[in-house]
């Protein structure tokens, strides 16, 4: 069984372990066996008299000092127990890659999981603390999920809200009085393990329905194929995309970007242009990129104008079509030509019309979300720059990596069955046949490294304008690119990036074809 971990973090005072008696003591636990750790000493103790409940003390030098023995003594008591909840009480002034030592660890995910951080917040004192107290409180507001707020006057409130959401816009405020509310949070907010599971089993018994005109088990061969292709193409380039974006954080200063960086929109455009063509990264690796240099200030306009036209002006993509469509020049440079105009029309929209809302995290200091760069005494100590380097890439791409597994998949599924589509589609107006291969593109979820082989087959059936609409609007948005900005950007901001992309790719695809599609055509 996977034992759900909560954790408990504040300022020393601030009310952490009335908040967990509360839980304990509530009805829904009284038959729950529960192990609760206490990594400080509060002015309060946890009720040891509540049934089924097992309290275990650390003291700070213990987990400081000694943090594997420590690891080692919570996975043993967790793996000799039947619990099921774990509430951990951790000290709000503590760097949390501590926690992430002892909670994270490979063998530790078999036998539990964080499920919540919990930030407990007393508004009375929070706004000064939080001034005066240095980095690691920080880093904890950067991991939690849900901020409990003690009641106060309004005005400290309204204060306390203002600065738990200034460093983490995605927390859930929750006040002393919504407890009850509070309590359905903690159990519906998110999947279970078993959810998750039923969900993934739905997802199978749909691509079953899919495949039912299957009379063999060839078809699972050829879709572990088409699966493995998409997997081993993209994640080379994903790879390139991660260490291009951890050398950024780490390496390349916020103030020098912000000086050197044009600040003249049309020019930082250029400049973004410029970049696509120097870096050999494909439509999955460029989005880390494209997270970084918002991160170090670069203007928004310019950071998308980056992320739609790399995918299609980087040089392995260039050779990529000019092999696949017989070294014909014509086409190499209208999918040149036609990427960068969209491109820059989308970043254009960015710079007339602000977003207020981009990154999922925002706050007061930068830095990443993974906290190691962090300035942490321990990890200057035994850190060299080298595994700082690693260690910060491996969270990087573990959090970048499942998105493209998921795409990866829904791709296949669809390209599985997108074949019988194609054969009840006939020759109709060029306007739906090029937002027929739009969809497909964004679907299809191909990797702009080897898309143009694909669009050559379909060029022998349909208009040759439809086809650089796959060539153009594929690479800057499909489900991967989707699942990818999801990891780290505001669900609005998506959903008008991906609406602004497909409208500005369907005018531009067809004033190309009305201008007669620069007289190419492919007949077979």
């Amino acid at each position: 069984m996977n034992v759900p971990i909560y954790v408990i973090t504040g300022y020393l005072g601030a009310g952490k372990t009335t908040y967990l008696n509360k839980i304990l003591s509530h009805k829904k636990n009284y038959e729950k066996n529960t192990l609760v750790i206490q990594f400080e000493d509060g002015e309060e103790e946890v009720e040891e008299n509540l049934i089924n409940t097992t309290v275990l003390i650390i003291s700070k030098r213990e987990y400081e000092i000694y943090s594997t023995n420590i690891s080692n003594k919570i996975y043993n008591v967790i793996s000799d127990g039947n619990y099921d909840e774990i509430w951990v009480e951790w000290n709000g002034m503590d760097n949390f890659k501590l926690a992430e030592e002892i909670f994270l660890q490979i063998r530790m995910k078999a036998i539990a999981h964080l499920e919540r951080v919990i930030y407990i917040a007393d508004a009375d004192s929070f706004p000064i603390m939080i001034q005066n107290t240095g980095i690691n409180p920080i880093t904890m507001l950067y991991a939690s999920d849900i901020a409990y707020i003690y009641s106060a006057n309004k005005e400290n409130k309204a204060k306390t809200k203002k600065i738990l959401l200034s460093y983490n816009r995605k927390l859930d405020l929750v006040y002393e009085n919504d407890f009850q509310e509070h309590l359905k949070q903690l159990d519906l907010k998110k999947m279970t393990g078993g959810s998750r599971f039923i969900w993934f089993i739905m997802l199978i018994c749909v691509y079953l329905l899919l495949r039912n005109n299957i009379s063999s088990i060839k078809w699972l061969y050829n879709d572990l194929i088409i699966y493995t292709g998409m997997l081993l193409e993209g994640m080379p380039f994903l790879v390139i995309g991660v260490l291009l974006s951890t050398f950024i954080q780490l390496y390349v200063s916020g103030d020098w970007i912000a000086r050197v960086y044009p600040k003249n929109p049309v020019i930082g455009m250029i400049t973004a242009i410029g970049m696509g063509f120097c870096l050999p990264i494909c439509d999955c690796a460029s989005v880390p990129v494209f997270q970084s240099l918002l991160k170090k200030n670069v203007p928004l306009c310019s950071a998308v104008t980056f992320l739609l036209v790399t995918p299609i002006v980087n040089p392995v993509v260039l050779l990529s079509t000019y092999y696949a469509f017989n070294g014909n020049i014509k086409v190499l440079g209208y999918r040149i030509a036609l990427g960068i105009v969209c491109s820059i029309i989308v970043g254009g929209t960015f710079y007339i019309f602000k977003s207020k809302s981009v990154l999922k995290y925002s706050g007061n200091i930068q830095s990443c979300s993974c906290y190691c760069c962090m300035d942490d005494a321990r990890s200057s100590e035994k850190e060299s720059g080298l595994i700082k380097f690693m260690r910060h890439a491996r969270y990087e791409f573990v959090k970048v990596a499942k998105y493209l597994l998921i795409g990866a998949f829904i791709s296949t599924m669809f390209q599985a069955v997108q074949s019988g589509i194609l054969k009840n589609v006939v020759q109709s107006h060029s306007f739906t046949v090029i937002i027929l291969l739009m969809i497909m593109a964004f679907f299809l979820s191909l990797c702009s490294t080897s898309d143009a082989v694909i669009a050559r087959s379909l060029a022998s059936t349909f208009p040759f304008a439809s086809t650089m609409g796959f060539m153009v609007f594929g690479p800057m948005m499909d489900i991967k690119n989707i699942l990818l900005l999801s990891s780290g950007f505001e669900k609005k901001f998506i959903i008008r990036l991906a609406l602004t992309v497909f409208v500005v790719c369907l005018l531009v695809i067809m004033l190309f074809s009305f201008m007669g599609s620069g007289g190419i055509s492919y007949n077979g």
